[in-house]
């Protein structure tokens, strides 16, 4: 699973009209649909989200709050998911934010423009050829093992 220091798309991406439009300099393609999914989040705190994402010249990524429903879902079909259902309380998840077809040259601009708000700092993840197929609460899951991992690797430097 990708995190913010290894954003890195996969290139096996099939070449689509969507797919040559988000190319980046490198050309690899951002991987997965033109959607953030947000856990952890509240419906306010996503409108910020949404306002950082416009500002940095990412106005068509849909925001993607988790509900119920989505966690049964593969990453990908949340991610195009067009709910209408209730997302998840705020505090009922980990604030987690998984960037999708975002090249990764982007994911920096995204991370410092994010860092300017005032909100918390969540788990970082990209999607991935891999994860896009993960039940969300299998991604979940995995991320939050990979925190934990990652941070306690940092505590003992």
């Amino acid at each position: 699973m990708k995190t913010e220091d290894t954003c890195q798309p996969d290139s096996t991406m099939e070449t689509t009209p969507e797919n040559e439009r988000r190319r980046n300099g490198r050309g690899k393609a951002a991987t997965g649909p033109e959607a953030v999914f947000l856990s952890g989040f509240d419906i306010v705190e996503s409108t910020t989200v949404a306002d950082v994402l416009a500002r940095i010249g990412f106005p068509d990524h849909r925001i993607v709050l988790c509900t119920v429903a989505m966690l049964s879902m593969s990453l990908e079909n949340a991610l195009r998911e067009r709910s209408s259902d209730t997302p998840v309380p705020a505090d009922a998840l980990p604030r987690i934010v998984i960037v999708s077809g975002v090249p990764d040259q982007r994911i920096k601009h995204l991370l410092n423009a994010y860092r300017a708000t005032d909100l918390p700092s969540p788990i970082w993840a990209t999607s991935t050829e891999s994860n896009l197929k993960m039940t969300v609460r299998n991604v979940i899951r995995h991320l939050l093992y990979e925190h934990r991992h990652m941070s306690a690797g940092d505590s003992t430097q």
